[in-house]
């Protein structure tokens, strides 16, 4: 009988993800859900009173309801808690001045915070490709499961209420909470409405149009419910990833209200001045163009904004505070316009990055453990990430016949 190092049988144990990948990978669709809070993601969760009922919109039919979405793209190798303190950024911290959103009270009680997050993969990034030693796309995602779980504790320890429940990618329940609820526990499960996502495509201005547009999609194909500003479509029972899921109980009333999808991108500020450098459009004037589509207001642009969180970044040749100066002077008329703000996170995980993590396991540095979530630490030495380069002979050949 041959045996297998636990690193060699991740290439030959079949990953729940795989097809969410290949169908992105082959260009058959341009973004997947592997992983939803609740079933009608993005939609606001459904009262939790009657969690089998659908999520509702509670505006009149001439309403134009903005759904605020929080987007977190990164490479996510691993997540670490600046990853965290990015996912847990409110709105209001960064736009304190939003106007009242038509959102149903019963399951938003203000607009403080997004109504839906996001946490996005990208599988063809403009700056990373995978190299020897990185966690697989199959493990990251993992990873951001865990990670969501993490926000998802987050958002409802206030209320200590745990989160509702959560759906796989095949529907499977993941966690189910029927207790009474207060109404601390109705705001945190709003605030943990989170979903994790793949997308093949490397720039934040694509990762706009084509997630508004899935988005917009997803919301037209539920049968029954407000309609979508861009396709008219219907809004109701709820698709999780690609594959529709009907549930066998009766649906709650809905009002047709007007719902457009509004992204919000969290980024770190060597982000933003990736955004803002010309070398990544064909030139000066392409970049212009592009991120006026991308931030300009809606209808003319996607309406998307972005929040930037400061960060230490070791080795600079420059002060932080130089670095930030210098990126919001190319951003200023974004900034002016309400499109960019910058955001403070907790100063104890400001410096905390993916690499300082990989190099502090590669190392043997325990410091990285206090950097990642336990169960994103759990997960990392189950998987002996990070520790060794790829030297099984088993694995190689697994990496070249992929």
């Amino acid at each position: 009988m041959r045996y297998f190092s636990r690193t060699a049988l991740r290439f030959i144990m079949p990953s729940p993800y795989e097809p969410h990948l290949n169908r992105v990978l082959r260009g058959i669709s341009t973004v997947e859900l592997v992983y939803t809070s609740h079933r009608q993601w993005p939609l606001p969760p459904p009262p939790l009173s009657h969690p089998a009922s659908s999520s509702h919109i509670d505006a009149d039919a001439d309403t134009v309801t903005e759904l605020n979405i929080s987007v977190l793209d990164s490479s996510f190798n691993p997540p670490t808690l600046a990853h965290l303190a990015l996912a847990n950024i409110s709105l209001s911290q960064a736009f304190p001045c939003q106007p009242a959103s038509a959102v149903d009270a019963s399951t938003l009680t203000s607009t403080n915070h997004f109504h839906a997050k996001l946490l996005l993969l990208s599988v063809r990034n403009a700056d990373k490709s995978l190299k020897p030693g990185d966690a697989t796309y199959e493990q990251r995602l993992d990873m951001m499961v865990r990670l969501a779980e993490e926000v998802r504790q987050d958002s409802s320890s206030s209320s200590s209420q745990p989160p509702e429940f959560g759906v796989s990618m095949s529907g499977n329940i993941l966690e189910e909470n029927n207790g009474s609820i207060s109404s601390a526990a109705r705001t945190a499960n709003a605030e943990a409405n989170i979903a994790v996502a793949i997308i093949d495509e490397p720039t934040f201005v694509g990762k706009s149009h084509v997630l508004l547009k899935f988005l917009t999609e997803r919301l037209a194909s539920f049968p029954s419910g407000p309609r979508s500003t861009i396709s008219e479509g219907i809004l109701g029972e709820p698709g999780v990833g690609s594959e529709s899921q009907t549930s066998s109980s009766t649906t709650s009333p809905t009002l047709r209200a007007v719902v457009r999808p509004n992204l919000t991108f969290i980024v770190g500020i060597d982000t933003l001045e990736r955004l803002f450098a010309p070398r990544y459009y064909g030139s000066p004037e392409d970049m212009h163009i592009r991120l006026q589509q991308f931030l300009g207001p809606w209808p003319d642009g996607d309406g998307s904004r972005v929040i930037c969180a400061r960060r230490i970044t070791p080795g600079l040749e420059v002060t932080e505070d130089e670095r930030e100066r210098k990126v919001l002077a190319a951003a200023k008329d974004f900034v002016d316009r309400g499109r960019i703000a910058v955001v403070d996170i907790d100063e104890h995980v400001r410096s905390f990055s993916s690499s300082e993590v990989r190099r502090s396991i590669e190392h043997g540095d325990e410091k990285w453990r206090r950097m990642v979530a336990a169960n994103i630490r759990d997960y990392v030495q189950q998987h002996e990430l990070y520790s060794t380069r790829v030297t099984d002979p088993t694995v190689d050949s697994a990496r070249t016949n992929n």
